[in-house]
């Protein structure tokens, strides 16, 4: 399997490696050898999808998607020589939009995207109810595969999320419906609540004689495991360890490398990690969400990423 990444697109090490693992299940599932084929993936802006739209699909607005197949017909392909599938086009700053409104990681929100395109690309469509419960049947499959599935959702201001509860995830909004129900539940919430409750509880036994400022940090593990850090402070300022990297440390030290979420709590003001935890936390995913708590007690959710836009990497 190739994908071709246009030139001017920049797609991260994590996301190439979900794409090659979701398009090599979807063309498999349809008996089409993937060593063989090769996807044209292109990123655009929100500009540029527009003008696309009115170029070939008559209609003047910005979807998430398009998907322009090289066939019409799956019997064309020959197996006996390479295949060039199509092209998938996803306009970037629409990817993390409905990310945000919906509640998960950019990297799920973009990798959902590109499967439903490839879908296309191999014939699937959601004209009838009939083809849309058989694409979105696909779609939840290959997710599931790829471990990209719908646990530990919240959205970001805590309310739901308008998305049609059929649906395989949310955000594709490239020809059909809009709005519908939420897929947000009580229980996605009380994850996040539990969670923080962990740091608040954890946050009475820091080790903070000099600032004076305690800090708790519960840390969620994809394996739904919780691990707990306070703030350990010394003498030597540069030997002081912050509650989030203490959590991570005990994670790891467990074989835990797989994070969802981490809580962080300070009964003496606002908690919110600092530089070098932001690091410590992307280096192990750019999806993990950080949990805050209001001045009015209420949950804030963000992605590490956000928090450090341009973290450093090897």
């Amino acid at each position: 399997m190739n994908i071709i990444i246009d030139e001017n697109s920049h797609v991260s090490r994590k996301i190439q490696g979900f794409l090659l693992t979701a398009a090599e299940r979807c063309v498999t599932d349809e008996g089409i050898d993937p060593s063989l084929v090769e996807i044209s993936l292109t990123i655009v802006s929100e500009g540029d999808i527009r003008e696309l739209n009115r170029l070939y699909r008559d209609t003047d607005r910005v979807t998430d998607v398009l998907s322009f197949p090289q066939y019409d017909d799956l019997t064309e392909i020959d197996n006996d020589e390479v295949i060039a599938l199509g092209d998938v086009v996803i306009c970037d700053a629409v990817a993390h939009k409905q990310a945000r409104e919906y509640g998960h990681s950019y990297e799920r929100e973009f990798v959902y995207l590109f499967v439903h395109s490839v879908l296309h690309l191999l014939g699937y469509d959601h004209m009838t109810e009939e083809d849309k419960r058989g694409m979105r049947a696909e779609e939840e499959k290959v997710m599931e595969y790829i471990g990209l599935t719908r646990g530990f959702t919240l959205a970001y201001d805590g309310s739901e999320s308008a998305v049609d509860d059929d649906s395989g995830d949310a955000g594709v909004n490239d020809e059909y419906e809009e709005g519908g129900k939420s897929w947000y539940s009580e229980q996605d919430g009380d994850v996040y609540s539990e969670l923080m409750r962990r740091a608040e509880a954890v946050s009475q036994k820091a080790y903070a004689p000099y600032s004076g400022f305690h800090v708790g940090a519960a840390l969620l593990c994809s394996d739904g495991s919780i691990y707990t850090g306070v703030n350990v402070e010394n003498a030597s300022y540069g030997a002081a360890l912050c509650a989030e990297r203490s959590a991570v440390a005990s994670a790891v030290s467990d074989g835990n490398r797989k994070f969802n979420a981490i809580a962080v709590f300070s009964p003496d003001g606002n908690a919110i990690p600092c530089g070098i935890c932001r690091q410590v936390l992307l280096e192990f995913g750019s999806d993990i969400d950080v949990v805050l708590k209001d001045d009015d007690g209420s949950l804030r959710v963000t992605e590490i990423s956000r928090l450090l836009p341009e973290g450093f990497a090897l």
